[in-house]
């Protein structure tokens, strides 16, 4: 939960007992990472929880499921202090991420209606709740943190990759920002730094790069390359991800990606290739298999199909029960959309995937 910088000898972890009940309360504990001594510090007041702890060390929130698999949020105002609700019961779903740098709210991802979630930031005092940034299309990939309570920024995948930066004075923020642009819409991730800041690594990765490595000195501001994931591979040799966008039959909003092969564009052999899962999805990124047989000279397409993740619970519900048959219409969706477009030689077509795509191949 914390690694407690101003106390080396201590982290703050999250402990539960093995069982067969559904009951079981987690509880938070002091660890010693030197001789493995525990002291326990609280317990949650709800099976299946998710504690925030604050800047002082202190897990101050809490969200969990009660008998009736509803969510239930509880906070502590002081350190000692009991448990008690935050707010009414609560309907959809609430995963706590943060506390703000005063302690007084917290930042959370929520959805009620089974859409998309949104990022909202809630005043524990006065309970009101800010909307800082909702995408009708596609929830937040991830959130990015200074540190444990500092929050500048989130990832969104709806097509291509973007940033959101919701602190522009943040250090981070305004370094990650830079990155972006120097690399050209990349993808940006910074995997770590040192205690004081001044040297981070950065991942950078596209459709065409795997991920290259570099070290950022932040007061130069000079990078220098650490190592290539598949230096083997150049980008010029690799194809483009090229995002789509379909309505299915009943109204709901399908994307995934095209692939073709750098010699030919249209008329092509095409091969479809449905990800695992079904409660997964596909995003603008490297995939060796994509980028195999396009180099082989076929046409590549990916969907999303209903049932895949990141797109909202009613999206990934209206999977259920329709392996076979709704999903696999998305599918043959995406497939009559290349070959409208003349990608595809509607004569040469095959599906094939690994476990959920396995499935779908075998339905096809």
């Amino acid at each position: 939960l914390d690694t407690l910088p101003n106390d080396p000898k201590h982290v703050l972890i999250t402990t539960h007992k093995l069982s067969r009940k559904s009951d079981t309360l987690a509880k938070v504990v002091k660890l010693n990472v030197y001789n493995g001594k525990e002291k326990r510090v609280t317990s949650a007041p709800i099976p299946y929880s998710q504690f925030l702890v604050d800047n002082a060390g202190i897990p101050r929130f809490v969200a969990g499921i009660d008998e009736n698999f509803k969510q239930q949020l509880y906070y502590v105002k002081e350190k000692g202090g009991k448990w008690q609700r935050f707010g009414d019961k609560f309907k959809g779903e609430f995963t706590p991420v943060a506390f703000s740098k005063n302690n007084e709210s917290i930042y959370a991802l929520k959805s009620t209606d089974g859409n998309t979630e949104g990022l909202y930031k809630y005043n524990l005092i006065t309970k009101k709740e800010t909307l800082l940034f909702k995408s009708e299309l596609v929830e937040p990939t991830y959130i990015m943190q200074s540190s444990l309570n500092d929050i500048y920024g989130l990832r969104i995948d709806e097509d291509y990759p973007r940033y959101i930066y919701l602190d522009e004075s943040n250090k981070d923020a305004q370094l990650h920002k830079a990155l972006y642009g120097a690399f050209k819409g990349d993808s940006i991730d910074i995997t770590s730094k040192t205690a004081d800041g001044k040297n981070i690594i950065v991942k950078v990765s596209s459709d065409r790069n795997p991920g290259t490595f570099y070290l950022f000195d932040t007061t130069t501001m000079t990078t220098k390359h650490l190592y290539s994931q598949v230096p083997w591979l150049k980008s010029n040799d690799l194809s483009p991800l090229e995002p789509f966008r379909l309505t299915s039959p009943d109204g709901l909003t399908i994307n995934g990606f095209i692939t073709l092969p750098k010699e030919r564009k249209t008329t092509l052999p095409t091969i479809i290739l449905p990800h695992g899962g079904p409660h997964a999805r596909d995003y603008w990124q490297y995939d060796p298999q994509v980028q195999m047989l396009a180099n082989a000279g076929y046409a590549v397409v990916q969907v999303n199909f209903r049932g895949s993740t990141g797109y909202g619970k009613k999206f990934m519900e209206a999977g259920y029960e329709n392996w076979g048959t709704k999903i696999q219409d998305d599918i043959l969706l995406a497939t009559k959309y290349a070959i409208q477009q003349g990608i595809a030689d509607k004569n040469k077509i095959c599906i094939f995937g690994v476990s959920f795509g396995g499935y779908s191949a075998l339905q096809s």
